[in-house]
């Protein structure tokens, strides 16, 4: 729940409608990445956030204008979105 509130906390800083599709990327490790390792969370974490792909990437592969970096329970996150194309 805190992930997806992250998420479209991120979707309306890049002032994203809320109908628009998005790629989303995620830098983390620990806990947080063995449970994102799951494809039916992160399917359901796409369904909340109008994702059309999650990818779990290293911390090195997130560049650009679109992302957030934060910590859930203390497990340092960040985000990524693109609009999808």
């Amino acid at each position: 729940r805190e992930l997806v509130n992250r998420v479209q906390n991120l979707r309306k800083d890049a002032g994203l409608d809320v109908s628009d599709r998005v790629v989303l990327a995620i830098a983390t490790s620990g806990e947080l990445a063995v449970v994102l390792a799951d494809a039916g969370l992160r399917e359901l974490i796409a369904g909340e956030v109008l994702a059309t792909a999650i990818d779990l990437v290293g911390d090195g592969e997130l560049a650009g204008e679109q992302v957030a970096r934060d910590e859930i329970d203390g497990i340092a996150v960040a985000l990524r979105v693109a609009v999808s194309r």
